[in-house]
C-alpha cells in the first residue's frame, strides 16, 4: 500500500500501536527500491503478518520525507508503539531481514 501524505501515516501509525510498522521511502526513479520491491511487498506475508509495511514516495510525499529525514532510497523506518525505533537504509534484504527479527 503506497501512502502519500503524512495525515494517512499518522492515521495508520496510530490505529496500529502493538504492531511493528516498517515504511518504506522509496522514489519511482530509485534502481535499488525497484530490484527489491517484490521482495518488500511479500514481506508481511513472509512474517506471517507480525509486521505492517506501507510504502511513501518521496516526491509524491516529500514533506512527510523531509520531515523524516530521508536522505537516500531506498529507507526502511521501523515504528512501534508510534515511535521511530530503528532505521535500514540500502537495498540490502538480508540486513533488513536481520533489523526484522531483532525487533519482532
Amino acid at each position: 500500500m503506497v501512502v502519500l501524505n503524512t495525515e494517512e501515516i499518522q492515521q495508520f501509525i496510530a490505529s496500529n500501536p502493538n504492531k511493528l510498522i516498517i515504511i518504506d521511502f522509496y522514489a519511482q526513479w530509485c534502481g535499488p527500491c525497484k530490484r527489491i520491491e517484490p521482495l518488500v511487498a511479500k514481506l508481511e506475508s513472509d512474517y506471517d503478518n507480525k509486521i505492517l509495511v506501507r510504502k511513501v514516495d518521496v516526491d509524491e510525499s516529500d514533506d512527510f520525507a523531509k520531515t523524516m529525514e530521508i536522505g537516500a532510497m531506498p529507507t526502511f523506518i521501523f515504528i512501534l508503539r508510534g515511535k521511530e525505533i530503528d532505521r535500514h537504509v540500502g537495498s540490502d534484504m538480508d540486513g533488513l531481514n536481520k533489523k526484522i527479527r531483532q525487533h519482532l
